[in-house]
């Protein structure tokens, strides 16, 4: 499952192959782009944090001399594999990830404690200056919730919890809150990728995007509009839209997995879209889309499920495939228009 997860910053950049809980290892390749092409610099293997089997690299941020790796197939602390309550692996580094050294575990149990359930927590996780959001998409019966913190310390040793988000929205089971979470200044973005909300067909599961403004003074993040079928956007059942979501520099982009690309024969069920929004004082504006015969075309197949996770910066945006070539995974590097 190459291409579960990616994450850019500048010339560095990181893809997730988690493989499966409890079974094949996880593993994080890293990479530095010379002239746009990826060059492998090393792999974070799962035991390098005591994650073995825990879906280690379903997630990814990097931010700052800081990667950021989701594990969350993880059990609590010293517990054999089976609850999945989930953990996030904090690393620095320097430069093009030399010196790569663990700085702490976030999780029940693990060095920088939280409790929790069989939430999934580091389903996705992001981290914005100070700010650090972790989703835990299987809470309260898969209705999702996203954890959000303030940093403390570099060591990632003490985090000041801010806010739950999710609870608040009347949310349905198995909507998926948190599939995805991304953070620009003030602006947060959280995919519910099953959300079927006002759908005839309470399996749908078209998706959502739910976006907040973060205030100075209100712990709580504010919710200032929710994109879904109808409001924004025109999907399909099962196109799981918000299974990704990145922020950069005013855009948003959302992936849409389950996109069947322009023409839905059976032969591209499954190719997964990318829909690239500007944010013109704070209203989304759609701007092009990517994927099967879309403005910005891939040579998609079907069940590619490209869009599963996404990653922007400046010009350049990833986009996971990881179930192309029989799950063996691929990411695409395009040009993100401005």
């Amino acid at each position: 499952m190459f291409g579960r997860a990616v994450a850019i910053e500048g010339e560095l950049m990181a893809v997730g192959a988690p493989g499966l809980p409890s079974s094949a290892s996880g593993r994080v390749f890293l990479y530095r782009l010379e002239n746009g092409t990826p060059r492998w610099v090393r792999t974070v293997e799962d035991g390098e944090a005591r994650l073995a089997g825990a879906w280690f690299g379903a997630s990814l941020e990097i931010d700052q001399g800081r990667l950021l790796v989701g594990a969350p197939a993880a059990p609590r602390a010293g517990e054999a594999p089976g609850e999945m309550r989930g953990a996030v692996a904090v690393f620095a580094f320097e430069g093009a990830f030399s010196n790569l050294r663990l700085l702490s575990v976030i999780g029940d149990g693990y060095a920088t404690p939280i409790t929790l359930g069989a939430d999934w927590f580091g389903f996705d996780v992001e981290l914005d200056g100070d700010i650090l959001a972790i989703a835990a998409v299987n809470a309260d019966a898969a209705r999702g919730a996203v954890h959000v913190f303030r940093v403390v310390d570099s060591r990632f040793a003490q985090l000041e919890p801010l806010a739950v988000v999710g609870p608040e929205l009347g949310l349905a089971a198995n909507d998926a809150f948190g599939h995805s979470v991304a953070i620009e200044g003030p602006v947060m973005a959280i995919g519910a990728d099953k959300d079927d909300a006002g759908a005839s067909d309470p399996g749908s599961e078209f998706g959502a995007v739910y976006l907040f403004r973060l205030g100075e003074t209100s712990k709580q993040p504010q919710l200032t509009q929710t994109l879904r079928n109808g409001r924004g956007v025109a999907l399909e059942t099962r196109d799981f839209f918000g299974a990704s979501v990145a922020l950069d520099r005013g855009r948003l982009f959302v992936g849409a997995p389950g996109d069947d690309g322009v023409e839905a024969a059976f032969q591209q069920r499954g190719t997964g879209a990318t829909y690239i929004y500007g944010l013109r004082g704070g209203e989304p504006v759609l701007r092009t889309l990517v994927g099967l015969g879309r403005e910005i075309s891939l040579p998609l197949e079907r069940f590619d499920m490209a869009g599963y996770y996404v990653a922007a910066e400046g010009r350049r945006l990833l986009i996971g495939a990881p179930y192309a070539d029989e799950a063996r995974g691929h990411v695409y590097i395009v040009p993100a228009p401005r």
